[in-house]
């Protein structure tokens, strides 16, 4: 066995190693950020699909449509999503005349913080807003 080989990595090594693996993270990061704010648009886009369904369903019931996502009334048909709820606040203002009921509009609007995040909204036409 030679004396004069090095058992370890040296240093310069280490700082290549170190060096590659900064820049792997500064390109990763920004794409898995992106990727997160995407994610989360889509899961409140779904969940004013869930609000137009239930909506449908109790317009279908009730021959009018829910004032509020914390209704009582509503509850039976679908859950309110606000407590869960991480990155978005969800409301509801529906005309809640009996005789002829005319539209509601259900609202995703990013909670303090998450500016970045669009706003997004659905009709009892089923037309989507971004």
């Amino acid at each position: 066995m030679n004396k004069n080989t090095p058992n370890g990595f040296k240093l310069i090594e280490l700082m290549v190693v170190l060096i590659v693996m900064a820049i792997l993270a500064a390109m990763a990061i920004p794409s898995f950020n992106k990727s997160m704010e995407s994610t989360r648009e889509k899961e409140a886009q779904t969940t004013l699909e869930l609000i137009y369904n239930a909506e449908a369903m109790y317009m279908l019931d009730k021959k009018m449509y829910c004032n509020g996502i914390d209704n009582s009334a509503f509850a039976s048909y679908m859950e309110n999503p606000n407590p869960k709820a991480d990155y978005y606040t969800f409301s509801l203002v529906g005309d809640n005349t009996p005789t002829v009921p005319k539209d509601f509009t259900a609202t995703a609007t990013p909670k303090p913080g998450y500016s970045k995040y669009k706003t997004f909204s659905i009709d009892n036409k089923n037309q989507k807003v971004q």
